[in-house]
């Protein structure tokens, strides 16, 4: 797998089996993750190429959520859980 492989090589670049990949594209992660326009604020924390750990920040605004379901191709009538 590649994280196995990532693992491997920050393993060797830098010494540590611990790293966390930060500033994931928009097109990685959900509708509903804070974005600058271009990457998300979200991050995933690894050991030894394995997955730990993810987090991120939401978008609270519903008007911001719609716009960004939007944006996604997702119509806001069919999520209105998220918008509540």
């Amino acid at each position: 797998r590649d994280e196995i492989r990532l693992g491997e090589l920050v393993k060797e670049k830098y010494k540590t089996d611990f790293y966390v990949l930060d500033k994931f594209p928009i097109s990685a992660r959900p509708f509903y993750t804070m974005n600058d326009g271009k990457f998300t604020n979200s991050f995933d924390m690894f050991i030894r190429g394995q997955e730990i750990c993810t987090g991120g920040q939401r978008i609270t605004d519903p008007a911001q959520l719609r716009a960004a379901m939007k944006e996604s191709g997702i119509d806001p009538g069919s999520m209105e859980e998220y918008l509540e």
